[in-house]
């Protein structure tokens, strides 16, 4: 057996396996993992390897990092040890019968406005003439969509006639030429209804528009998400209403189409989660809400009937 490091073979086997293979996003992970084994295992070679000591790793790691993330970084780790052992350098499989810990995630309040203040954050808009930072800001609040998913729509994604929108790709805003690639999920690719009369508005302002670059991306010119959210901020303020980030618009769509009695499979289709679990986790006040609501309404009527 070979005397390799396990950060060498770590680093080798993203370059074989992973570069091209996965999104930027993805890939940013892989390296994230194998610069925590260069602080965590320098030294590891692969054929000394055993369940002790890999279980003592993700112990260590686990004491700084919640659960998931103790997850993702062993479901990283033992892809690589996996090939390891297709590859002759390892025996045995020494991440079976492995112990997950994490510390306790953080409670995360949904941050989201109400319908009265989400129309007067619309009315702070500057809605030029022509397309612009706010024109981006009011088509996330009207649909919902992902950040990425509106910086990659191009003109060719509208259907006017109809009044829909496809996602079908997004926008790699965090690279600095930027491109298009995939989406989050195959279930992030959708057709989503857009209300008449912003379908109108987008038709006038994209109709000289080239129809293979992103529409708000047509001078080449970066958008950063900070710098939206700095105009949220600054809008918010004006309002006098809960400052919110570009993803509390999602929320807040969201957040409004089920308390408007939207079922949460609706929901989930429009937002692109890959399953409906994923929206009921993430909108769990709103439903247990709207359950005390329909509860006490189940009650009133079994009042009625005494």
């Amino acid at each position: 057996m070979t005397d390799k490091l396990f950060t060498d073979y770590y680093l080798e086997w993203i370059h074989m396996y992973k570069e091209g293979s996965v999104r930027q996003v993805t890939l940013d992970k892989y390296y994230l993992t194998h610069r925590e084994l260069q602080k965590r295992w320098p030294l590891m070679k692969v054929k000394n390897i055993n369940h002790y000591n890999y279980q003592k790793l993700i112990n260590e790691y686990a004491e700084t990092h919640e659960y998931l993330t103790v997850k993702g970084f062993h479901h990283h780790c033992k892809a690589a040890i996996m090939d390891a052992i297709e590859d002759g350098l390892l025996v045995k499989d020494p991440t079976r019968h492995l112990t997950i810990k994490g510390k306790r995630p953080k409670t995360k309040k949904i941050k989201y406005l109400s319908l009265l203040d989400l129309k007067r954050l619309v009315n702070q808009l500057d809605l030029k003439a022509d397309l612009n930072i706010d024109w981006l800001i009011l088509l996330i609040a009207k649909t919902g969509i992902r950040y990425a998913e509106a910086l990659g729509i191009t003109v060719k994604d509208f259907d006017f006639e109809n009044h829909q929108l496809q996602i079908n790709k997004t926008w790699d805003y965090k690279s600095k030429n930027g491109k298009f690639q995939e989406t989050k999920n195959n279930s992030s690719v959708r057709t989503i209804s857009v209300d008449p009369i912003t379908s109108e508005q987008f038709q006038m302002l994209t109709k000289d528009l080239n129809p293979d670059k992103p529409i708000f991306l047509q001078t080449g010119k970066r958008i950063y998400i900070s710098t939206i959210n700095n105009h949220l901020t600054k809008y918010c303020r004006r309002a006098g209403v809960d400052v919110i980030s570009v993803h509390g618009l999602r929320h807040t769509h969201a957040s409004l189409l089920i308390y408007d009695g939207v079922s949460i499979p609706s929901v989930a289709k429009r937002l692109g989660h890959s399953n409906t679990i994923t929206t009921q986790q993430t909108y769990l006040h709103i439903v247990k809400e709207l359950e005390a609501r329909d509860n006490q309404k189940i009650l009133e009527n079994m009042i009625r009937l005494s």
